[in-house]
């Protein structure tokens, strides 16, 4: 075989729209150094990120093992403002109305830091997080890898991950939890536990006015499953899909809140 052979040019398959993805090879994939992107540009263009990618040596050895298709979606993604706290895009970088009625709310407030999210929600995240997770295509997660990667380090190095859990009923619904699929994916750099279970069966978060949702002040679907001694004066990150108001992620971040931790912040992959 020829050298040359070795970075012949070869069609692969997106995972979402099952286009023709082109892949080169090259001496980095060869060594396994190179993880390519399921995704083909187009998709891939359609996932701007919220954040952008830091300007380190670290993201020059990342860069070193990501695809091209990926980092020319990245070097054209359009940055959004926004808010500090949830990461909800707006005109202007200071927290949103629903962050000023959390910190306002003696029943709500300083029970996260803050929630960093991957991508905005548009029409194309839309639908492909419901075909990951109500059609049950799980292997499109793999997707968030990178961005999850990535945002975990800058913003949360050597916090613990935690996954927000579901009920026995909507486990059996999806046939997998979500949030424990990219929690697996972060533990590739990060401490994952376990340390929460959830006691109640509630209402779609989705179905739920935001009225609703910011004035549900009773309910406690969440209780520690760890000794508080696992939890005091450590930092927690919580990882879920979906971020809208931010009530799911701070009624599970009360029982760690009230065994000790030193913070509680979250990584989503959407904020809507």
């Amino acid at each position: 075989m020829k050298l040359t052979d070795l970075y012949a040019a070869s069609d692969e398959i997106c995972l979402y729209c099952a286009g023709p993805r082109p892949a080169r090879r090259t001496l980095a994939d060869l060594l396994g150094l190179n993880r390519p992107d399921p995704l083909c540009a187009e998709c891939r263009s359609q996932l701007p990120l919220l954040h952008a990618a830091p300007k380190t040596s670290t993201a020059k050895a990342s860069a070193r093992t990501t695809s091209a298709a990926h980092l020319s979606a990245i070097a054209h993604a359009t940055h959004a403002t926004t808010c500090p706290t949830c990461s909800r895009p707006q005109p202007h970088a200071t927290p949103c109305n629903d962050c000023r009625r959390w910190s306002e709310s003696a029943h709500w407030h300083d029970l996260i830091t803050h929630n960093i999210s991957l991508y905005a929600y548009n029409d194309f995240l839309k639908d492909y997080i419901a075909r990951w997770k109500y059609r049950g295509d799980a292997v499109l997660a793999t997707a968030f890898r990178h961005d999850l990667l990535r945002t975990y380090r800058k913003h949360f190095d050597r916090s613990i991950a935690v996954p927000i859990p579901l009920s026995t009923e909507r486990h059996s619904e999806r046939g997998f939890n979500q949030s424990e699929q990219l929690t697996d994916i972060i533990a590739a750099v990060a401490p994952t536990r376990h340390y929460l279970t959830r006691t109640s069966h509630e209402q779609k978060q989705s179905k739920r006015s935001r009225h609703s949702r910011l004035h549900d002040t009773t309910s406690r679907p969440f209780e520690l499953a760890a000794h508080p001694e696992q939890i005091h004066a450590k930092h927690f990150v919580l990882i879920d899909d979906i971020y809208t108001t931010g009530l799911t992620v701070r009624k599970a971040a009360r029982p760690l809140i009230e065994a000790g931790a030193a913070s509680v912040a979250a990584l989503t992959v959407a904020r809507s």
